[in-house]
């Protein structure tokens, strides 16, 4: 499976640099204040299409200064400079840094703050509308609150590229993500059967858990389902973060739907001219190349298109 590269890519390259203009990192909306989601995911999508180039390295490590700028003393990256919670962006941080080589006491720190930190658990009483296992501990969007799928996935996938995959806390993280599954396939953003009914799984994150549940659990019925739920809905899909996302789970299990780079291209247009498109168009881009699995720290499989 070879890198597949469209024309749009040297455009949105540039339209990704011209939203973070002169600033330390990219904002949510274009001309906003930076923020830490978006500036380490636009700096890992840079590094992926072309890592030996002096502007993807030079504002990718100006992104890891300025994130190491804002961490709290605790290890913890809040939403930006002046808005210090919630937490849940610290696993991006973490990601760039590791990704990078570099900030490794802001590394030390941020994995220390992940480690000791985790979603409130409970006994479920009778009669309980929810159907997954409430006293599985994952990670929570905010502190004091039941844990997500998604900031448990993103914990996950960088605590794993540090290096620490068999810790006992992330392994408890992908028992959650594996009981989160919806029976049928695929994934929501944090229940699986709410009330006796199964929820409708979302592309980005059945992506997300993709991507951290590979090289680390057993191809089964569960992921089996996911993927084709996936290569069923992605055809018709042309949001760039639910693309992106869902694109990037199936590439870390050696799937890649034959439509894929067309898809991708369709969906360009779109993103190119939203004023808070750097993160969906990160993600498209992200997509588009193996070297992402690398960079995020999963094995490189091999495998074939799929109609």
């Amino acid at each position: 499976m070879n890198d597949l590269r469209v024309d749009w890519l040297g455009q949105a390259t540039q339209r990704l640099i011209d939203i973070r203009q002169s600033a330390a990192g990219w904002p949510y909306r274009q001309g906003g204040v930076p923020a830490a989601e978006p500036t380490a995911w636009c700096s890992l999508a840079m590094l992926a299409l072309d890592p030996e180039s002096k502007t993807s390295l030079d504002l990718s490590m100006a992104s890891a200064m300025w994130l190491a700028s804002i961490q709290r003393a605790d290890g913890a990256v809040g939403i930006s400079a002046t808005q210090r919670t919630p937490e849940w962006p610290t696993p991006y941080a973490l990601l760039l840094w590791t990704s990078l080589g570099r900030n490794t006491g802001a590394c030390t720190q941020a994995t220390n703050w992940l480690l000791s930190h985790q979603g409130i658990v409970f006994e479920k009483p009778p009669g309980s509308p929810l159907g997954h296992d409430t006293t599985i501990a994952g990670w929570s969007w905010v502190e004091q609150t039941h844990s997500w799928l998604e900031p448990t996935a993103m914990a996950v996938l960088a605590l794993r590229r540090a290096g620490l995959a068999d810790h006992p806390r992330v392994r408890e993280g992908i028992s959650l993500i594996v009981d989160r599954a919806i029976p049928d396939g695929g994934w929501n953003f944090g229940n699986s059967i709410a009330f006796g009914r199964a929820l409708r799984p979302k592309p980005a994150p059945t992506g997300m858990a993709l991507l951290a549940l590979a090289g680390v659990v057993e191809k089964s019925d569960t992921i089996g389902r996911a993927l084709d739920y996936l290569e069923s809905e992605l055809p018709t899909v042309r949001s760039g973060l639910s693309l992106g996302f869902g694109l990037l789970g199936l590439m870390a299990w050696g799937r890649r739907p034959a439509g894929s780079a067309i898809w991708l291209k369709e969906a360009w247009p779109a993103v190119a001219i939203r004023a808070d498109g750097a993160l969906p168009l990160a993600t498209m881009m992200m997509a588009t190349t193996l070297r992402t699995l690398s960079l995020l720290g999963l094995p490189m499989v091999s495998g074939g298109e799929h109609g």
